[in-house]
């Protein structure tokens, strides 16, 4: 019997839904490890003045392992990159919105800012006309992620529950 292995860095808050998400594709856990290292170093500044510097590493280390006998393996395989390409496309694009809001909050103090500089409202005022016309199309462009990123997410979706039919442990 050979078997496959992969290797994974996850954080803490990750570990139970990775190890989820990969069973799903025929990966059984070998080992779970919580990595957790402090340091500190000394520093110095350009006056040569000491300054303490800690540096943490925290995460789970993740062994998995697959059978590579297991019937339909090609097409689970398949199924697996095409789950976590689409995630992974999907939380890219999850929470990228420039807000509305901050955008005018923006546009007004850069109407206020360049209408003093130039001593006139109509240079505030062409201003504030671009930065509206840029949060648009900025808007205009995260719809069209969103489409995408949805679009991910169904293909995901059809990814797991295809390869859920395929792999009952």
């Amino acid at each position: 019997m050979s078997v496959e292995r992969k290797y994974l860095r996850v954080s803490r808050e990750d570990e139970a839904n990775t190890i989820e998400e990969y069973s799903w594709f025929g990966w059984k856990v070998v080992s779970s490890q919580d990595v957790y290292s402090q340091g500190i170093d000394i520093q110095y500044d350009v006056v040569a003045q000491p300054w303490l510097v800690t540096s943490t590493v925290d995460y789970v280390k993740i062994i998995l392992e697959r059978d590579n006998d297991l019937p339909h393996l090609d097409e689970l395989k398949e199924l697996e990159i095409t789950y976590f390409a689409n995630m992974n496309m999907y939380i890219d694009y999850y929470g990228t919105s420039f807000g509305v809001a901050r955008g005018f909050v923006v546009g007004f103090l850069i109407l206020i800012g360049f209408g003093a500089m130039a001593e006139s409202i109509i240079a505030g005022l062409v201003m504030f006309a671009i930065a509206a016309l840029i949060i648009f199309l900025r808007k205009k462009k995260i719809a069209k992620n969103n489409l995408i990123s949805q679009t991910g997410l169904q293909n995901a979706a059809d990814a797991m529950n295809r390869a859920n039919e395929l792999y009952k442990p």
